[in-house]
Protein backbone atom coordinates (compact mmCIF):
# COMPACT_ATOMS: atom_id res chain seq x y z
CA UNK A 1 0.00 0.00 0.00
CA UNK A 2 0.90 3.19 -0.27
CA UNK A 3 0.32 6.70 1.81
CA UNK A 4 1.14 9.96 0.87
CA UNK A 5 1.51 13.06 3.59
CA UNK A 6 1.64 16.39 2.42
CA UNK A 7 1.83 19.15 4.67
CA UNK A 8 0.39 22.33 3.19
CA UNK A 9 1.36 25.64 4.79
CA UNK A 10 -2.17 26.86 5.08
CA UNK A 11 -4.41 23.79 4.83
CA UNK A 12 -3.27 21.43 7.35
CA UNK A 13 -2.36 18.14 6.42
CA UNK A 14 -3.63 16.05 3.46
CA UNK A 15 -3.49 12.38 3.90
CA UNK A 16 -4.02 10.22 0.93
CA UNK A 17 -3.46 6.41 0.38
CA UNK A 18 -2.62 4.78 -3.19
CA UNK A 19 -4.22 1.28 -4.54
CA UNK A 20 -3.86 -1.73 -2.10
CA UNK A 21 -2.62 -4.87 -2.81
CA UNK A 22 -4.69 -7.21 -3.98
CA UNK A 23 -7.95 -5.76 -4.65
CA UNK A 24 -7.87 -5.07 -0.81
CA UNK A 25 -8.84 -1.84 1.28
CA UNK A 26 -6.33 0.51 3.37
CA UNK A 27 -6.36 -0.88 7.13
CA UNK A 28 -8.06 1.12 9.44
CA UNK A 29 -5.93 3.75 10.82
CA UNK A 30 -5.23 5.75 13.54
CA UNK A 31 -4.14 9.18 12.96
CA UNK A 32 -2.66 11.59 15.90
CA UNK A 33 -1.10 14.55 15.00
CA UNK A 34 0.57 16.95 17.04
CA UNK A 35 1.85 20.15 16.48
CA UNK A 36 5.46 20.91 17.86
CA UNK A 37 6.71 24.06 17.07
CA UNK A 38 6.77 27.11 18.75
CA UNK A 39 3.65 29.16 17.33
CA UNK A 40 4.12 29.98 13.66
CA UNK A 41 6.81 27.57 12.70
CA UNK A 42 5.40 24.22 11.04
CA UNK A 43 6.75 21.15 12.70
CA UNK A 44 4.35 18.76 13.35
CA UNK A 45 4.50 14.74 14.91
CA UNK A 46 2.62 12.17 12.75
CA UNK A 47 1.70 8.49 14.31
CA UNK A 48 -0.35 6.20 12.50
CA UNK A 49 -1.21 3.24 13.73
CA UNK A 50 -2.48 0.60 11.31
CA UNK A 51 -5.12 -1.77 12.33
CA UNK A 52 -5.44 -5.44 11.07
CA UNK A 53 -8.26 -5.89 8.61
CA UNK A 54 -11.78 -7.07 10.42
CA UNK A 55 -10.91 -10.92 10.39
CA UNK A 56 -7.67 -11.13 9.33
CA UNK A 57 -6.18 -14.57 10.61
CA UNK A 58 -3.02 -17.01 9.83
CA UNK A 59 -4.48 -20.56 9.30
CA UNK A 60 -2.85 -22.97 11.60
CA UNK A 61 -2.19 -20.40 14.14
CA UNK A 62 -5.20 -21.73 16.57
CA UNK A 63 -3.44 -20.17 19.52
CA UNK A 64 -2.51 -16.89 17.95
CA UNK A 65 1.15 -16.98 18.85
CA UNK A 66 2.02 -16.28 14.90
CA UNK A 67 3.67 -19.97 14.87
CA UNK A 68 2.38 -22.75 12.80
CA UNK A 69 5.08 -25.50 12.32
CA UNK A 70 6.48 -27.64 14.46
CA UNK A 71 4.54 -26.73 16.98
CA UNK A 72 2.34 -28.85 18.92
CA UNK A 73 0.65 -26.23 21.26
CA UNK A 74 -2.16 -25.29 18.13
CA UNK A 75 -3.30 -28.98 17.98
CA UNK A 76 -3.38 -29.57 21.62
CA UNK A 77 -5.00 -25.80 22.27
CA UNK A 78 -7.76 -27.08 19.29
CA UNK A 79 -7.76 -31.10 21.29
CA UNK A 80 -8.31 -29.62 24.64
CA UNK A 81 -11.24 -27.41 23.36
CA UNK A 82 -13.21 -30.17 21.71
CA UNK A 83 -13.01 -32.80 24.10
CA UNK A 84 -12.14 -31.49 27.45
CA UNK A 85 -13.62 -28.34 27.98
CA UNK A 86 -10.05 -26.49 27.44
CA UNK A 87 -10.21 -22.48 26.58
CA UNK A 88 -11.88 -21.46 23.54
CA UNK A 89 -9.26 -20.53 21.21
CA UNK A 90 -9.03 -16.61 20.34
CA UNK A 91 -9.99 -17.72 16.48
CA UNK A 92 -11.82 -20.44 15.57
CA UNK A 93 -11.31 -19.46 11.58
CA UNK A 94 -7.33 -20.05 12.57
CA UNK A 95 -8.05 -23.55 13.95
CA UNK A 96 -9.25 -24.66 10.61
CA UNK A 97 -6.31 -26.01 9.30
CA UNK A 98 -7.38 -28.42 6.52
CA UNK A 99 -9.44 -25.57 5.51
CA UNK A 100 -12.81 -26.87 5.23
CA UNK A 101 -14.79 -24.72 7.33
CA UNK A 102 -15.11 -27.33 10.63
CA UNK A 103 -13.34 -27.72 13.59
CA UNK A 104 -15.91 -28.74 16.35
CA UNK A 105 -16.10 -31.95 17.40
CA UNK A 106 -13.28 -33.32 15.42
CA UNK A 107 -9.46 -34.12 15.24
CA UNK A 108 -8.74 -33.69 11.48
CA UNK A 109 -7.40 -29.86 12.04
CA UNK A 110 -5.39 -30.92 14.69
CA UNK A 111 -3.94 -34.09 12.77
CA UNK A 112 -3.73 -32.02 9.74
CA UNK A 113 -1.15 -29.15 12.04
CA UNK A 114 0.49 -32.57 13.39
CA UNK A 115 1.59 -34.10 9.81
CA UNK A 116 1.98 -30.68 8.48
CA UNK A 117 4.40 -29.48 11.32
CA UNK A 118 6.40 -32.82 12.03
CA UNK A 119 5.91 -35.34 8.54
CA UNK A 120 6.19 -33.16 5.75
CA UNK A 121 2.37 -33.21 5.38
CA UNK A 122 0.58 -30.47 3.22
CA UNK A 123 0.46 -26.33 4.19
CA UNK A 124 -2.05 -25.29 5.52
CA UNK A 125 -4.59 -23.66 2.57
CA UNK A 126 -4.47 -19.68 2.44
CA UNK A 127 -4.78 -17.83 4.54
CA UNK A 128 -1.13 -19.22 5.26
CA UNK A 129 2.02 -18.44 5.09
CA UNK A 130 0.61 -14.91 5.24
CA UNK A 131 -2.47 -13.34 7.23
CA UNK A 132 -5.44 -12.74 5.26
CA UNK A 133 -9.23 -12.33 4.84
CA UNK A 134 -9.95 -16.31 4.65
CA UNK A 135 -13.55 -17.10 3.06
CA UNK A 136 -17.00 -17.27 3.49
CA UNK A 137 -17.09 -20.54 5.79
CA UNK A 138 -13.88 -18.91 7.82
CA UNK A 139 -15.60 -16.32 8.57
CA UNK A 140 -18.57 -18.04 10.04
CA UNK A 141 -16.35 -19.66 12.30
CA UNK A 142 -15.06 -16.33 13.44
CA UNK A 143 -12.60 -14.56 15.31
CA UNK A 144 -12.54 -13.28 18.94
CA UNK A 145 -9.53 -11.60 19.07
CA UNK A 146 -6.96 -10.27 16.16
CA UNK A 147 -4.28 -12.42 16.48
CA UNK A 148 -1.29 -11.06 17.07
CA UNK A 149 0.52 -12.52 14.22
CA UNK A 150 -1.70 -10.52 11.85
CA UNK A 151 -1.39 -6.66 14.25
CA UNK A 152 -3.40 -7.66 16.56
CA UNK A 153 -3.14 -8.02 20.66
Amino acid sequence: MNLQVQVKDTRGVLLASGPATCGRAFPEIEIDLTHKGPPGLLVYTLHLVARPQKGDFLRGDCNGDGQVTGSVTDAVLLLSYNFTGGREPPCLAACDANGDGQVLGQVADAIYLLEFGFLGGSPPSAPYPACGPGTEPDHALGCKAPPSACGGG
